[in-house]
């Protein structure tokens, strides 16, 4: 919004308020046609006449209803950053024990390397091995978490 709008909007707000109070005032030539609007509103609902019971009830229930709808959502999201932000961890452990392990396996001399200093074939197998194992003992517990 620019100030020209929030000029406007402030002028039709105080013809409002002051139409409300049973005061008179003269609005700009852009504003007019809502003031026109305040005024049928004005003469359509009184501010003094009170809503009847069963409408105020409705009214009323459908506000709460809105707000537990709306304060559910928020819920949903939050579990669901929670749940994906436990899954993240979860991830990264599991590729750091992975990690570590194939280390150790290879610093202990477990793990073999060929005669030319390549990693042996065997060795990049028992690595993924260990990483698949670790995926799937991940599933299982995240599995069993839910």
């Amino acid at each position: 919004m620019n100030k020209v709008d929030n000029q406007y909007n402030d002028e039709l707000a105080e013809y409002t308020d002051r139409i409300l109070a049973g005061e008179d005032m003269t609005v700009s030539a852009e504003n007019r046609e809502l003031a026109q609007i305040v005024n049928q509103i004005r003469d359509t609902i009184r501010p003094d006449d009170a809503l009847p019971a069963n409408f105020r009830d409705h009214l009323r229930s459908r506000l709460v209803d809105e707000f537990n709808r709306s304060t559910r959502e928020q819920r949903i999201v939050q579990l669901q950053r929670q749940r994906t932000i436990r899954r993240v961890v979860q991830v990264a452990a599991v590729f750091v024990v992975a990690g570590a392990l194939a280390v150790l396996l290879d610093s202990s001399g477990l793990m073999g390397t060929a005669g030319d200093g390549d990693t042996d074939v065997t060795s990049l197998v028992i690595a993924l091995a260990v990483i698949a194992l670790a995926g799937v003992a991940f599933w299982l517990i995240s599995n069993r978490a839910n």
